[in-house]
């Protein structure tokens, strides 16, 4: 009984082996790759200047599909190539009507990427919490690290002591404030390469958000008021010297937010059909525009607005995606499922299992047969190889495979 189970326990490890691995190496042979455009506003065109594969010497086309090369396309997007105009003596002095200097174009630049990895984490619950006005031109990484449970802990690094005296202080502050204890989540942006230090946004149990840093070794805590049940499931803080929002706000529905300076007010970006399970979200902010983009497996949707958020312009492109190609469409023949333990979706290690649909249905009747025959063949009892045949009918050529390599046991 035990050489049974044991070699039962041996196939499932063969068939998630085959499930794995087989995948992945057709995939190596035959996938293409999918060049994603980027896509930009032009302020000189008021239209949109998208990557397209190279033609001649172009390699940048606009929604009328009008050809450009790089040296019109840096011109055509002054803000994004500022760099390169103001080296060559190109750099438009004025433009829609705005003087345009370098200083302007540096504070209004910026450019931030989220993920669905950067959403699907896992945090270490110990945060670091920089003094915010230390009077120094630097700002400097602490020597203890904070955590918030039933109270607030700051957790000397070199004795791994904590701190009474400071966490007294800070709990007490953040429930002199209105809040509740555990923090259900903590987001802030603890690197010292940044212009200066905005703490951290933190939601109590209440769902209440909260702003929190130090200034001059003392606590700073505010409520901001955010409604509770808007659903928040990522925050994603970031200092600018722009000073416009502290932070992009994502909730379970699938809404994005800015939390702006203007005493917290929030302020919904015009963005549709954005999943952030699955999609790539790209903002792109200059002196004029801000440029968001949705990135999905198959699809890239870009829509434009002007400085208050108001969309002004929309554009959207399709390719043909992995599993719709040649390869893939076979592929959805060959393979009942196939089994990953990581995904560009997430940052976790996990079983990943895709089900394409009814096509490998054939493939698993040719393998039923076949482990018939096998069994006739080996001259196995047909009640003995009852699992057997119950793992071809589950897995497919996954499980024929194995059956194949291991005999039964009489």
């Amino acid at each position: 009984m035990l050489i049974r189970i044991s070699r039962f326990l041996l196939l499932i490890i063969i068939v998630i082996a085959c499930a794995h691995f087989i995948p992945k190496l057709y995939w190596m042979k035959f996938e293409k790759s999918i060049r994603t455009p980027f896509v930009a506003y032009s302020p000189v065109l008021n239209d949109f200047l998208i990557s397209s594969e190279s033609i001649s010497d172009y390699k940048w086309k606009d929604s009328k599909d009008n050809l450009y090369g790089r040296e019109e396309y840096d011109s055509l997007l002054p803000f994004f190539n500022y760099r390169q105009l103001a080296a060559t003596d190109k750099m438009p002095d004025l433009l829609n009507g705005i003087e345009i200097t370098l200083e302007k174009v540096r504070l209004n630049n910026f450019m931030y990427r989220i993920s669905p990895a950067d959403i699907d984490y896992i945090a270490i619950p110990l945060y670091s919490m920089l003094e915010s006005k230390s009077g120094r031109v630097n700002l400097e990484m602490p020597d203890d690290f904070f955590r918030i449970t039933q109270r607030v802990e700051f957790i000397d690094s070199k004795t791994n002591k904590i701190d009474e005296e400071k966490s007294i202080l800070f709990t007490n502050e953040l429930i002199e404030n209105g809040f509740s204890f555990p923090a259900k989540l903590i987001a802030g942006n603890p690197t010292t390469r940044k212009p200066f230090d905005e703490g951290y946004f933190v939601i109590d149990s209440n769902n209440k958000l909260f702003h929190i840093k130090m200034v001059k070794g003392k606590p700073f805590c505010v409520n901001t008021n955010v409604l509770s049940n808007l659903g928040i499931v990522h925050i994603s803080a970031l200092e600018m010297n722009l000073r416009e929002f502290y932070a992009y706000i994502i909730t379970g529905d699938n809404k994005i937010f800015l939390l702006s300076y203007d005493n917290y007010k929030l302020i919904e970006l015009p963005v549709k059909n954005y999943d952030y399970k699955t999609d790539v979200l790209r903002i792109i902010g200059d002196l004029f525009y801000r440029t968001i983009s949705v990135i999905k497996y198959d699809n890239i949707e870009t829509f434009v607005t002007d400085r208050d958020y108001n969309l002004i312009n929309q554009y959207t492109e399709t390719w043909q995606g992995k599993y719709e190609s040649t390869a893939g469409l076979i592929s959805n023949y060959l393979f009942p499922f196939s089994i990953n333990f990581g995904s560009s979706r997430s940052s976790l290690s996990n079983l990943f299992i895709r089900i394409p649909g009814y096509q490998s249905i054939f493939l698993l009747l040719a393998c039923v047969l076949i482990a018939v025959g096998l069994i006739k063949y080996r001259k196995e009892s047909f009640k003995k190889s009852f699992t057997d045949l119950l793992l071809v009918l589950f897995t497919s050529i996954y499980g024929l495979i194995a059956i194949i390599a291991i005999k039964n046991v009489e």
